[in-house]
């Protein structure tokens, strides 16, 4: 998994963009994400905020997983 540093001083996830031909677990793992990120957006206490980034960025680098062992796979 790849880190970048992103502009709110966080370390944040460097994530390939979305492609039609992904393994069915990149998509769900994707679809997480979004799904925290919709969430952290619409909550108001920080503490909850945080905790659904934190998810967010979960699903993220179990995405990036799921990619990387889709390479090895193909090889």
């Amino acid at each position: 998994m790849s880190t970048q540093k992103v502009p709110s001083g966080e370390r944040g996830l460097r994530v390939k963009p979305y492609s039609g031909d992904e393994a069915p677990e990149i998509k769900q793992a994707l679809a997480k994400a979004e799904e925290y990120a919709a969430r952290a957006a619409s909550v108001k206490d920080p503490k909850e905020r945080e905790r659904c980034e934190r998810m967010r960025r979960n699903w993220l680098g179990i995405a990036d997983g799921w990619r990387v062992i889709a390479e090895v796979d193909k090889t």
